[in-house]
């Protein structure tokens, strides 16, 4: 059964204490048989979250270093990040505000380290697609045998603001698909929220979804699984 991507990004939030308080809420209940959950802390508590990560759960990073080990003070590399338990890191968040070049050096670095990219693309503002152009030439110009997901996060979505609609989505997802076959599969992210997950999962476009900060509200992100898990039983009884 093709797993559905459910990606919390915690961004630069969380404690010691709100972490335990979080993963024994939802350890309580298992994993949905359709969803792969993947937890995205920061840093500093990727060890912590390992260590406590509920059976089903996957680890992910917010980012790595374009760099090997070495004299790169402050930096932690993809190595460390596959030692500790990391299965997936994302690439090129539009908060961090990278050049292509450290983007396509992240990447060499997460295969290197038998991680799974998740490159995240988006425009500025509605409608202006031609803005990726350069990022679509060159996640074009990738051999499938290296693995990789898009995550399709408008800017203008992220951080609570109004998603596109419905509509808007698909034009934005059909343009991205035409152009790049190899990906792994497309994700989205920008505004998703439980009122609105079904609707963007009735799309049937998607291999997975990114939440930003509302991710590390236990209530919010055990109702995300819910409703992704139902989902996943109505598709099956489709079949």
């Amino acid at each position: 059964m093709l797993k559905q991507l459910l990606i919390g990004n915690w961004k630069s939030q969380g404690s010691v204490e709100e972490i335990h308080q979080f993963i024994s809420a939802i350890g309580r209940l298992s994993a949905p048989e359709n969803v792969r959950p993947v937890l995205c802390p920061p840093f500093v508590y990727l060890d912590l979250v390992k260590k406590r990560l509920p059976v089903g759960y996957s680890l992910g990073a917010q980012t790595c270093s374009f760099n090997l080990k070495g004299a790169f003070t402050g930096e932690i590399n993809a190595n460390m990040l596959q030692d500790v338990g990391c299965s997936y890191v994302l690439i090129g968040h539009s908060e961090r505000q990278e050049s292509l070049d450290i983007l396509e050096k992240q990447m060499e670095r997460a295969w290197e380290s038998n991680l799974v990219p998740i490159f995240c693309i988006g425009e500025e503002a509605p409608s202006a697609w031609y803005s990726l152009a350069k990022k679509i030439s060159y996640l074009s110009s990738i051999s499938s045998a290296s693995p990789f997901f898009v995550a399709y996060e408008p800017v203008w979505a992220i951080g609570g603001k109004i998603p596109p609609s419905c509509g808007y989505l698909v034009q934005a997802l059909q343009y991205l698909k035409s152009h790049l076959k190899n990906s792994q599969g497309f994700i989205y992210g920008g505004g998703v929220r439980p009122e609105n997950l079904k609707e963007i999962l009735d799309l049937h476009m998607l291999s997975g979804i990114l939440v930003g900060q509302s991710s590390f509200q236990q209530t919010v992100w055990t109702m995300l699984l819910a409703i992704l898990e139902t989902y996943g039983k109505v598709c099956k009884k489709q079949v």
